[in-house]
């Protein structure tokens, strides 16, 4: 009986993981133990734009030392917006510099990004699927905070001489 009741908390732990829409996880590349991951401070500032609201989310990333002494933990977050959401920017702090994201297809963006991390240097990768996205950062030294922006717009629901906009709740659930 046990047996059986340990196998099935496995298969369901594995099932939330593989469809998981809000999961933050820390890891070092080449090991394959992934650790819970944190954002210390979210900054959210909304503007309007005619039938848009633009989003700026300000997020600092870190492991709370869960890897001491590393220097090369990656981070990977998965999330979603609101509904009809397009991200329109991304960008990373190196330092005390600050880069924006170039935009190009998944294929290139990735053979890249995994030629980056081999080098050991900094990139972030952002991608979609259906709407759920992705993000990596690397990397990240344990104990410490990487920075990075993303910029996404909204629409705007008119309800009466009142505009309505959506705000990222689902993003904030992973926060415990």
């Amino acid at each position: 009986m046990k047996r059986g009741t340990l196998l099935c908390i496995i298969i369901i732990t594995a099932i939330t993981n593989i469809f998981s829409i809000n999961d933050l996880s820390v890891r070092v590349p080449n090991n394959p133990v992934q650790k819970k991951g944190y954002m210390e401070q979210i900054t959210l500032v909304v503007e309007p734009h005619g039938a848009y609201s633009e989003q700026s989310m300000y997020i600092n990333y870190t492991d709370r030392n869960q890897f001491p002494g590393s220097q090369n933990v990656e981070v990977i977050h998965r999330f979603e917006l609101p509904d009809g959401a397009i991200v329109n920017d991304l960008w990373l702090w190196i330092g005390d510099s600050v880069m924006q994201a170039i935009h190009l297809d998944t294929w290139t963006a990735r053979t890249i990004y995994d030629s980056i991390v081999a080098m050991k240097r900094d990139p972030a990768f952002l991608s979609k699927k259906g709407n759920q996205y992705e993000l990596h950062v690397y990397p990240l030294v344990s104990g410490s905070m990487r920075k990075i922006k993303i910029n996404y717009l909204v629409p705007v629901n008119f309800i009466n001489n009142r505009s309505l906009t959506q705000i990222p709740i689902k993003f904030f659930a992973i926060q415990q």
